[in-house]
C-alpha cells in the first residue's frame, strides 16, 4: 500500500479520506438496527480495520506520500 501512495496521486488522495470512512460507518452502525447492516458484525470490522490502519501509519510513516500524512487525524499524528 505505502509504495502505491507513493506513485499514484489518486491513492493518496483516497488514503487521506480513510478515517472519515470509519466515522461514517461508525455513525451508520448506531443510527441502524443491527439487522440492517450491509454486513455482519460490521462494527467490530470497521475496529480492526482502524486499527490496522492506525498500526500501518505507525510503522511505514517515513515511506508514504505527505498527502497521506495530512488525512491523519489529530490522535493518529500523536500516535507517530
Amino acid at each position: 500500500m505505502a509504495g502505491a501512495l507513493l506513485s499514484d496521486a489518486t491513492a493518496a488522495c483516497v488514503g487521506s479520506l480513510t478515517h472519515l470512512y470509519f466515522e461514517l460507518g461508525n455513525e451508520l452502525c448506531e443510527m441502524l438496527p443491527e439487522n440492517e447492516w450491509p454486513v455482519e458484525k460490521l462494527k467490530e470490522l470497521l475496529l480492526f480495520a482502524e486499527i490496522r490502519r492506525r498500526t500501518h501509519l505507525i510503522k511505514h510513516s517515513d515511506q508514504v506520500d505527505q498527502t497521506y500524512l495530512e488525512g491523519m487525524t489529530l490522535m493518529e499524528r500523536k500516535s507517530i
